[in-house]
């Protein structure tokens, strides 16, 4: 019997060998020695009778001793029998063995964690009742309650509630390291759904970690599905600081797979009202080229250049040197310049505003030879400036010998000595 119990449980788990076992009647001997011995992955009978879930075979073991050892994979008859649902075993081992209910693995997992991770409700109520702590966690810091967080698993917590244990207390409570549930999953890939769990479960959106909000920490981590989750719970901007950092942050997802995207392009639009409450300015400000828009033009990014255009920034405004965002597009080596130019101009850019040299948009085209944003500019303007060297643009351009300048210049010229 011992030989057959030991060749068939070095087997990867056939399905017959539960069959195979419960059809066997040890000798009071092979029961002995059943209860002591093991495989070479430490493999006993117990963890067999528990694992496939032979509530017979598991009294028997247990009455000749058998101990809840580990096995080479660090797992004890309690783990097998949690994952696998296996209640009435479970029952018998913890009858025989109360205080090993929270026995750890090797990983630190507990057997009601393994139970929770593998939907196994009846186990878990099972383990609840006889003591097993939803928040003991294993090596990685993940308790058996987290875990149903993480797998959006919702009735199994209220599952864990209806058993005894303070479910949204416990989400509710900021970790000893001052960061609630929220900060923690809005840095890890694809945790929309536990997010929106998390948030149901009253988890606070306005909670901060050394003034970080779990959006900013999303923005940051460039997880747009988490930012996604957070956004829609509600406003979670609290001040102008806070709004200026997540500025900063918002800029990543100004890019073409997120802009092509109705959904996508209408939540970041979403994010960027709510940001205009506290930084009107931020979107237009050219100062020191720091702003989104004045990046946008700078790396030629019509597609985000247009979605901010969207939003109605004061073109006017200007920089530390004296340029608005329509001489920033001119005066740079700017890419795809000239249809940057153009919708700078749909939207309404003055061609009749002056740097602190006192050359406008047209001076700036004249001076870098620009014919192509020349001619766009030339229909918006009325007459020729002077800038503060009394220069005007076709005095440049004759400086320069450029014939072909000129000539674009020449009707603006003849027009301007009748006004």
């Amino acid at each position: 019997m011992l030989k057959s119990f030991l060749a068939l449980s070095l087997l990867p788990g056939p399905l017959f060998v539960p069959a195979a076992l419960a059809a066997e009647t040890p000798t009071p001997t092979d029961w002995q020695l059943l209860s002591r011995e093991s495989n070479a992955e430490a493999l006993s009978a117990l963890h067999l009778a528990a694992g496939y879930g032979l509530p017979e075979w598991t009294r028997m073991l247990l009455a000749q001793g058998a101990e809840l050892r580990l096995d080479a994979s660090g797992w004890s008859p309690l783990h097998l029998a949690a994952r696998n649902g296996h209640c009435q075993t479970l029952e018998l081992l913890l009858k025989a063995h109360p205080r090993l209910v929270n026995q750890a693995a090797r990983n630190g997992q507990t057997p009601l964690q393994l139970a929770v991770m593998h939907h196994q409700t009846q186990a878990v109520s099972c383990l609840l009742k006889q003591g097993a702590q939803p928040d003991l966690a294993d090596q990685h810091g993940v308790t058996p309650v987290l875990q149903a967080v993480l797998q959006s698993q919702d009735e199994m917590l209220e599952h864990m509630a209806r058993n005894g244990f303070a479910v949204n207390s416990w989400l509710q409570r900021a970790r000893p390291d001052g960061r609630s549930w929220l900060h923690v999953l809005a840095v890890l890939p694809e945790m929309a759904e536990p997010l929106q769990l998390l948030i149901r479960r009253g988890v606070p959106l306005q909670s901060r970690f050394k003034g970080q909000s779990a959006l900013l920490l999303a923005l940051e981590a460039g997880y747009f599905e988490n930012v996604q989750a957070l956004l829609e719970a509600g406003d979670q901007v609290n001040n102008a600081e806070e709004a200026g950092r997540l500025w900063l942050a918002l800029e990543k997802y100004l890019r073409e797979d997120v802009l092509q995207k109705p959904a996508q392009r209408a939540l970041l639009a979403r994010l960027i009202q709510t940001l205009l409450r506290y930084q009107d300015g931020i979107i237009q400000s050219p100062r020191d080229q720091t702003s989104l828009l004045a990046r946008r033009i700078l790396e030629g990014d019509v597609l985000a250049v247009d979605f901010l255009l969207g939003f109605g920034p004061d073109l006017e405004v200007r920089n530390a040197r004296n340029q608005t965002f329509l001489m920033l597009a001119i005066a740079e080596s700017v890419p795809q310049q000239g249809v940057l130019v153009a919708r700078l101009l749909e939207a309404g850019a003055r061609t009749d505003i002056a740097d602190e040299a006192g050359n406008t948009p047209l001076h700036l085209a004249v001076k870098r030879g620009q014919a192509d944003i020349v001619r766009l500019l030339l229909p918006r303007v009325e007459r020729l400036s002077s800038n503060a060297a009394g220069q005007t643009p076709l005095d440049l351009a004759r400086m320069q010998g450029d014939a072909e300048l000129m000539e674009e210049l020449r009707p603006l010229y003849i027009r301007s000595l009748f006004q």
